[in-house]
């Protein structure tokens, strides 16, 4: 069964496998994805990430999980 999200908060869902996870992009976890992958500004952030990066979803995906098991 799907986590539940609050949609009002930005949630989604995203299931890898059979793991379910809820991700909501906050700035405090925006702020570290950025901090992690070194960009300057949010433009790169938004570059690195809609191109799917590889080191960039994965930073994603470990700092705006906000329930389930990364």
């Amino acid at each position: 069964m799907a986590e539940a999200v609050n949609a009002a908060r930005g949630e989604v869902s995203l299931k890898i496998d059979d793991v379910e996870l809820v991700l909501a992009a906050t700035m405090g976890g925006l702020a570290a994805v950025s901090a992690r992958l070194g960009c300057k500004s949010m433009t790169d952030l938004f570059v690195r990430l809609s191109a799917v990066e590889v080191s960039a979803t994965i930073a994603a995906i470990e700092l705006l999980a906000v329930r389930g098991d990364v």
